[in-house]
């Protein structure tokens, strides 16, 4: 779940093109623009 909804690995969130590349226990890896992210709970 991000802000109250829930994705799966290969979902766009919001309007920004940010994808849900990969659900690890430790947290969320969002791919945006060539940039990969790791959003922790």
């Amino acid at each position: 779940f991000i802000n109250g909804r829930k994705y799966v690995e290969g979902d766009v969130i919001g309007d920004g093109g940010a994808r849900v590349e990969e659900i690890q226990s430790t947290g969320v890896v969002i791919a945006e623009d060539g940039r990969r992210t790791t959003l922790r709970p």
